[in-house]
């Protein structure tokens, strides 16, 4: 791992990273959107209201199973309900989180590290199918 510069590269970050409130962090931003479904959701209003028959029609859960993905991030204020029976919108806080998810996926996506172990993987099961060992 100090080959690759972690630990000296995040020293100035560790205070921040200290004051995360682990159970806050989970049961308000993580809980809420992880989970399939609940992504999903939250990604189909970033951008435009959507109704119960859009979230139906885009999770395949109908009902008390939809109703109850939607209650999570409803309670942690990521989207809310117009008025009774009315479409559902994405909040500034929803849109935040969202933009965040966003940003560490794709960082994840293209990071060397992943790159680098995806690689050696690679490199792994070819020593195994073609039997050689170093």
């Amino acid at each position: 791992m100090s080959s690759l510069n972690i630990y000296e590269d995040n020293a100035e970050q560790k205070p921040n990273i200290l004051a995360i409130k682990s159970s806050v962090f989970i049961s308000e931003i993580l809980e809420p959107a992880a989970n399939e479904q609940r992504l999903e959701i939250l990604k189909a209003v970033a951008f435009e209201p959507k109704s119960l028959s859009d979230f139906s029609k885009l999770t395949g859960l109908v009902a008390g199973n939809l109703n109850y993905h939607l209650q999570k991030p409803m309670d942690c204020e990521l989207i809310l309900q117009q008025h009774d029976r009315g479409n559902y919108m994405i909040t500034e806080k929803g849109f935040k989180i969202l933009q965040s998810f966003n940003e560490l996926y794709l960082s994840y996506k293209c990071s060397p590290q992943k790159i680098y172990h995806q690689n050696l993987y690679k490199e792994s099961k070819n020593n195994e199918l073609t039997g050689k060992n170093d």
